[in-house]
């Protein structure tokens, strides 16, 4: 699966010593995880650009949900209608649903923590069935959320042929 990050995210911690550019990219990435107007129209110009230059007319778009349906609404909803509607793929938005909520992850150094009791992610199998997919998220720090997203995808039938990711958070230690 080929992966693109558009930028650099700072954490928050890391911000003190960070660019003005820098900071501006960690004010739009929480702009847009806030759903703000915005920020989703300059997601879209920039994933939707960026894939319009293959044939899409066969390829499905599909956000990898928030912690909760109605955060995933509130980001993903008119963010992917105009994806799509910039480069020609699938709007995959109503074929997957999210059931209760997910724990906001928290970072150390050692390891990352997620609470997924009460989450659960529906995936339309009839849908995806035999579709080359694309997925997007706001941001990647390991690439775990995706991988399973993936793999969640081609148990439903599809083939992801990418990732992406507004930006990859910039980590001191690996």
């Amino acid at each position: 699966m080929i992966k693109f990050a558009f930028y650099t995210y700072l954490p928050a911690r890391l911000l003190r010593k960070a660019t003005f550019e820098e900071q501006m990219i960690h004010n739009f990435i929480l702009d847009f995880k806030d759903g703000k107007n915005y920020a989703k129209k300059k997601a879209a110009r920039l994933v939707g650009n960026s894939i319009s230059f293959k044939d899409c007319s066969n390829v499905v778009f599909c956000c990898i949900p928030a912690s909760s349906a109605y955060a995933t609404a509130r980001r993903y909803k008119k963010f992917s209608a105009m994806v799509c509607e910039l480069c020609g793929a699938e709007n995959a938005f109503d074929h997957v649903h999210v059931y209760g909520k997910k724990a906001k992850k928290h970072n150390s150094h050692e390891h990352i923590v997620s609470d997924f009791a009460d989450y659960n992610v529906h995936i339309d199998e009839d849908y995806f069935k035999g579709k080359k997919v694309v997925i997007f998220d706001d941001l990647v720090t390991t690439s775990e959320t995706a991988e399973r997203f993936k793999e969640r995808i081609e148990i439903a039938g599809g083939k992801v042929i990418g990732a992406f990711f507004l930006a990859h958070t910039k980590r001191l230690f690996h």
